[in-house]
């Protein structure tokens, strides 16, 4: 069981490795502008149709738009708004998990109920009542995502917090006068930190999904910047006469999204022991 575990790991650190090049070096390896039209190429099958050819290896969209240029492309985009909503709304709901967990009391509550609020209001229709008000952009997309997703950091560094305030060594840190601060530089974020990566792990396939969704609704990335879910929404007319528009873009997604949650998954065992594979 140990091995198969670790070797689902290895499988996923080589797909994520190759969607962090793609994100990172999309724009220098893909064969053509991913925002380009050729309506003489429109709908082109992949090259082992008979059909085919090897000049669009994974078929072109239905705006003569060469696939394998949008996918790398997108994977940027993706990379994008994983990287800096998971970061935006993580470090804003471990700032409020330790100021919740840390001073407790009626401080503890408002926000605790405040999260309790913000889990209670679908993800959807607060991310279409926010871009409505925003509109649709890549930055606006990052921005709510942020929004929805800080809770389970405060829940999580919360707990924690309250746990180990308790300890001597908080204890003599806060009867020394340590200003409260330092207490948390220095005590207690490292001491959650653990919890914390494996959360940030687990939290950004589910951003990629966030994202993906979005876009196929119109809500998310706008043309001509290339995004997986865009593609996944241009496609799906043709799904019956041209299945590698929609094919392609959904298995990316859930490669990704899939390894992504084998890594978080290996990592919050290996950090856990008790946690079993």
């Amino acid at each position: 069981m140990r091995t198969r575990f670790d070797l689902q790991f290895a499988f996923a650190v080589v797909v994520i490795a190759l969607f962090l090049v793609a994100g990172v070096f999309g724009g220098w390896i893909a064969p053509y502008d991913p925002a380009q039209q050729d309506l003489t190429q429109t709908l082109k099958p992949p090259a082992w149709h008979p059909d085919g050819s090897l000049a669009h290896l994974l078929g072109t969209s239905p705006l003569g738009q060469d696939v394998l240029s949008g996918l790398l492309a997108g994977a940027r985009v993706s990379l994008l708004v994983a990287l800096c909503a998971v970061g935006l709304s993580g470090a804003f709901g471990v700032v409020v998990g330790l100021i919740a967990g840390y001073v407790g009391g009626w401080l503890d509550a408002v926000l605790m109920r405040l999260a309790d609020i913000q889990i209670s209001i679908p993800f959807i229709l607060l991310a279409i009542a926010l871009i409505g008000a925003l509109g649709p952009s890549l930055a606006n997309v990052i921005l709510v995502i942020a929004i929805t997703n800080w809770v389970a950091y405060a829940k999580l560094v919360r707990t924690e917090t309250a746990r180990l305030r308790q300890r001597d060594f908080v204890r003599f840190a806060r009867v020394c006068g340590t200003p409260w601060p330092v207490i948390f530089v220095r005590h207690l974020l490292p001491n959650v930190m653990n919890s914390v990566v494996v959360l940030v792990t687990l939290d950004i396939g589910k951003v990629i999904i966030f994202e993906s969704g979005l876009s196929f609704l119109g809500l998310g990335v706008q043309p001509p910047t290339p995004s997986w879910g865009g593609m996944l929404a241009d496609g799906r007319k043709y799904i019956n006469i041209a299945y590698w528009t929609s094919l392609f873009p959904g298995i990316a997604i859930f490669l990704v999204v899939l390894c992504v949650n084998f890594a978080g998954n290996w990592l919050r065992v290996r950090t856990d022991p008790k946690a079993a594979p």
